[in-house]
């Protein structure tokens, strides 16, 4: 049992991303469906070489020389995150 002055410090650290995936049939609106990536990594200004998979911005992130994908790549923003790279290349298919 604690007994006088005590003080607790949390960190919550998320492990799970939920998103909208939005279809849209060139027209309107088709499907919308919360889901979450599977597998991700942090995308910090140290990773400039984006290889198939998922990335999350948890912190705003500012490139200073070119992004390289490579793959499906798909990056999710967390709100009111953003994301300013100065000029990607070599992308096979990229999803933002």
């Amino acid at each position: 049992m604690l007994e006088g002055d005590v003080s607790v410090y949390v960190e919550f650290t998320p492990t799970h991303f939920p998103y909208i995936s939005r279809t849209w049939n060139g027209e309107q609106l088709v499907e919308e469906e919360l889901t979450t990536p599977g597998d991700y990594k942090f995308l910090t200004s140290n990773i400039t070489d984006l290889t198939e998979g998922w990335y999350i911005v948890r912190e705003s992130v500012t490139y200073g020389s070119r992004l390289k994908t490579s793959g499906t790549v798909s990056i999710l923003l967390m709100d009111g995150r953003h994301l300013q790279p100065i000029m990607a290349y070599t992308s096979v298919k990229t999803a933002i």
